[in-house]
């Protein structure tokens, strides 16, 4: 996905409780041209998103004390409009995506290319 003609690059925040792979990620999609922030846990996520606008929140599945599916939650209720997409290892059916009731745009396993992030930008 081309970025050069973007009027401003997109922005990213990546939200996984390992933080080598939050970073990495972050670095990836910095270095395809868009902005990436990283958080993590749910508390510096929630801060972050009260602070800046995000296009996309990339969210690890299974953290400590508050889940990717309780906090796709909390955003959906308070920052209307942000999409998420849940990562895990572990693989996520779209029935149980939809019984979760996180207004999630989807699912990605773990690792992940940038390119699959990317898809879930919308083109400018």
């Amino acid at each position: 996905m081309s970025h050069e003609t973007s009027e401003k690059p997109q922005r990213i925040l990546v939200v996984d409780d390992d933080e080598i792979s939050c970073e990495a990620i972050a670095i990836g999609l910095r270095k395809s041209g868009l902005l990436a922030d990283s958080a993590s846990d749910a508390d510096a996520a929630l801060a972050l998103l009260a602070q800046n606008h995000y296009d996309l929140v990339l969210l690890d599945l299974m953290m400590p004390g508050v889940t990717g599916f309780q906090l796709a939650r909390k955003i959906r209720d308070g920052f209307p409009g942000v999409k998420t997409v849940l990562m895990s290892a572990f693989r996520v059916s779209a029935n149980q995506l939809r019984r979760a009731d996180t207004g999630v745009s989807g699912f990605l396993m773990k690792p992940c290319a940038i390119s699959d992030i990317e898809a879930f930008l919308e083109p400018r």
